[in-house]
Order: C-alpha cells, then structure tokens, then sequence
C-alpha cells in the first residue's frame, strides 16, 4: 500500500491527548486516566520511567462541557505538551431510553464490552431488553486542519455498566507552544443509529501541562540509495510523547523507475534507546507551490516530509540513526546518521 493511501486511511479511521494538582483532583480516578488510551503498544508512549502518579501530574481535569439532544460531553481529562495532545471525554446519555455506541467502526451487532462487568451483550441486545434508541456518539478533529501533524488522529472508547462512555481522542500539532494556550474545535458526531447527522463543533482550550523540548540537526545527505536527499531533522520529545519530521527532497535526476519507488519507502528511526517506539508514520510530498501532492505526481526537486509519531523513551533522545527501506522488495537502502542539538531543554 503507497504512503499516500496509508495516510488517507488514517484519515478515514480519524473520521470514525505541569499539571495544577488541585486540577488533577477534579479526574474520576475510579475509571482510570487519560493514559489508559494512549499506553496501549508494546512500549508506552509516555516516558517509561514514570510513575502513575507522576503521569497524572502532567494531566488537567478541566470538566468544561458540551450539551447535545442525548447527551453530556465533559473533558475530564487532557495533557498537552505544546505539541502532543491527549484527550478524554466522557459522555453520559441524558435519558434512560438512550444507549450509547461509539461510531469508531462499531454496529448494533457487536459486542458491548464493558470496563467494570462482565456481562455479555451486543448493543441491539441491550436496546432491545430495555427500550432503548441506540445513539451514535464519537469525537474527532478536522485532520485537514494545516495546524495538526500529517499522521492524522486516533480516537478510541470505553463502556460502562452505568451507561457512560468514555472516548479517548490523540493528534499533535506540527508546531510546538511551550507556554501559550491553543484552541481546537473538536467535531462532536451524534445521532441515531441509520440516521443522517451533522458535526458539532466544541471549542475546548488547551493550556500545557508540560512542554516539549526541540531538538534539531541541518543536513546534506543523499538517503534511499540516491533518490532522495535529507536536509534536516526535528524531533519534539516530552514525556508524554514525541513527533519527529525527517525532510528531504527528491533527487532532480531521478528517473521514472526511480520515482515510483517512494511509494514503498519506509523509514526506521533508532535512537539508542530501545524504549523509543515507533507508534505510527507517514510520508507526505509536496510540489515546488508548497502544496501536497501524491507520492506518484511527486517530480525531482519536490519535498518529502516523513513525520512520526514517537514513544518518550526514558530521556531525550542525544543522536539518531534513519535507515531507509523498499518494503516493495524488502531491500534496506541508504539512511543516515546525525546528532540531536536541544534549543530549549
């Protein structure tokens, strides 16, 4: 599957996250924290080396809420590092009749998992035993926004015997504010169940709950065995999470033959630190007008951004390795080798 079309899925499911402690208080603790949604790969995505209580320390519980026809939307919890942001969201029905299903590839068939029960039902079953409407319910954000980083958004969920849900939503900016707070508009999607719908729109105000330290490296280096050059790198690493973006641009020589490769280019970035994890990845092109384009309109002298979406590690990461790959012949090509210099640790 090219780069491209990668991306685009992950826009598709996207369609379908230091602390005041009087703040953090405010969280339901009983049905866990932000965190639960994002510490979920084989290495966490926050620093490993913390303790609960000290991620939750780089939380905020502001309880700002958002009103519809069936429901209450309350942001029970967020971190935000100026770059990363960590979002949950808990939805209570506002009558007994309403059943709640979130729209992140869910139907009336499948199975109602809950947090704290064992019982075993599929939504219909459950609607059906007390009369009740099932409501579609789930959050995202406009991942065409030119503000957000090209990997798009992850959003997932969490059923409760008492008829809530919670909604856990993850995206990142590509650049990083330290100190001011951000607004986002996150798209609010409710309706019964075959029904039409229309997004909401819910402002919520993000101010940091950490902050995210920068660390770069310029360079001139012939990558993928030719094809492409890099130019610089930018890793934005805190915590709770970090984003890195590899630039290149596409050698003028190149071929035809040559070009349809970066359809199946890859890229593997080490650090040093085994903790580091790569969560996700995308490589987006863009025309000498600045505009993205489709890896296969891309031509000699246009822009390659590969941006990824990193765990924390232990600490920030001092240097890093890219290595380059063709997984269309799963053949390793040429990467590169740098230093990471920090401008606000």
């Amino acid at each position: 599957m090219d780069k491209m079309k990668r991306w685009m899925l992950v826009l598709l499911v996207a369609a379908l996250c230091a602390a005041q402690i009087s703040g953090v208080g405010m969280a339901d603790g009983a049905k866990g924290t932000v965190f639960d949604f994002v510490n979920v790969y084989d290495k966490p995505t926050t620093q490993s080396t913390l303790s609960a209580s000290e991620l939750l320390a780089l939380t905020r519980a502001p309880n700002d809420r958002y009103e519809t026809a069936c429901a209450t939307y309350t942001l029970k919890q967020y971190a935000f590092d100026g770059c990363n942001v960590y979002l949950m969201v808990e939805v209570a029905p506002k009558s007994a009749d309403v059943l709640l299903m979130s729209d992140y590839m869910y139907e009336p068939e499948d199975t109602r998992l809950l947090e704290d029960s064992d019982l075993s039902e599929t939504f219909a079953q459950k609607a059906g035993r007390d009369g009740q409407r099932i409501i579609v319910s789930g959050i995202g954000v406009d991942v065409t926004n030119p503000e957000l980083a090209y990997f798009g958004s992850e959003a997932s969920e969490k059923y409760f015997s008492d008829g809530t849900m919670r909604l856990g939503l993850q995206f990142a900016f590509k650049e990083n504010r330290i100190e001011a707070p951000r607004s986002i508009d996150i798209k609010v999607r409710e309706y019964e169940y075959g029904a039409d719908w229309e997004d909401q729109r819910w402002t919520v105000e993000l101010t940091p709950t950490t902050h995210a330290a920068e660390a770069r490296a310029q360079l001139d280096q012939p990558v993928a065995d030719g094809l492409m050059t890099a130019e610089s790198v930018e890793l934005l690493r805190s915590e709770i999470g970090a984003v890195l973006y590899i630039t290149c641009h596409v050698a003028e020589q190149a071929s035809a033959a040559d070009l349809e490769r970066l359809n199946s280019i890859d890229v593997k970035a080490q650090f040093g630190d085994d903790t580091i994890g790569s969560i996700c990845s995308v490589v987006q092109c863009f025309n000498a007008q600045g505009e993205p384009i489709y890896t296969e309109q891309a031509t000699g002298g246009d822009r390659v951004i590969i941006c990824m979406k990193l765990g924390a590690g232990t600490a920030p990461a001092e240097s890093m390795h890219a290595l380059f790959h063709d997984y269309s012949t799963d053949k390793d090509m040429s990467g590169f080798s740098t230093e990471l210099v920090y401008t606000n640790r």
